[in-house]
């Protein structure tokens, strides 16, 4: 959360900058409030929430042990195309990546190390503080849905090399965010959010903080 509130406290001061700048050169700034497509691109952080990633170990199509995992954080981005259909709703869809989520060791002792990457993708929805049009900032919350591909691989101590792993399900995620005017046609974007697996992936759970920029048309 102080992560959140500080990055969001240097876009509200950069969205006060931009603002006297464009007042000063008479420049016209995005009417974030007018329905219409746009599209973000972001980048940020992800790390792990909640319980540890479980991973299955089979050896002939057969269940030999469940291993526990404690995540380190990795880098994400984040690609979204949406349409606003209104002065308080939009919708768009996102694909997002995190490349390089790391394993650390377990107290259980079972493997020292590894990495997997996630990839997910799915329709989102966005519900927007009703505010002037003139507004340079508008918040929202954010809520979706979508299919979420989990692989990697991990050091095994009691074997040679190490184990592959590849799982995919269903996913949900709920966060919030703030849109930023900047000049016509371009806003800023910040947005914290939450995804938990759901069915396979149901202990997989996950937050992101990214940042990013948009065109509106």
């Amino acid at each position: 959360m102080k992560r959140i509130a500080i990055t969001a406290l240097l876009a509200l001061l950069a969205a006060g900058c931009t603002r006297e700048w464009q007042y000063e050169y008479e420049i016209e700034s995005t009417n974030l409030s007018a329905p219409g497509g746009y599209a973000i691109a972001s980048v940020g952080y992800a790390d792990e929430t909640g319980d540890a990633f479980e991973v299955k170990v089979f050896e002939d199509d057969e269940l030999v042990r469940r291993v526990d995992s404690d995540q380190t954080g990795s880098s994400a981005y984040d690609f979204r195309i949406g349409w606003r259909a209104d002065s308080w709703f939009a919708a768009e869809w996102s694909i997002q990546h995190k490349p390089s989520l790391g394993f650390e060791e377990p107290s259980t002792g079972l493997f020292r190390h590894g990495e997997f990457s996630a990839f997910a993708t799915g329709p989102q929805f966005r519900l927007i503080a009703p505010v002037d049009a003139e507004t340079p900032v508008q918040p929202y919350l954010l809520g979706g849905f979508g299919w979420m591909w989990v692989d990697g691989s991990f050091d095994d101590p009691t074997g040679p090399g190490s184990i592959d792993f590849d799982r995919n399900d269903l996913y949900a995620r709920a966060g919030a965010g703030l849109d930023i005017a900047i000049i016509e046609g371009w806003f800023a974007q910040v947005q914290g959010a939450y995804d938990f697996g759901l069915r396979d992936l149901h202990e997989l759970e996950q937050w992101t903080l990214m940042a990013g920029i948009g065109v509106k048309w």
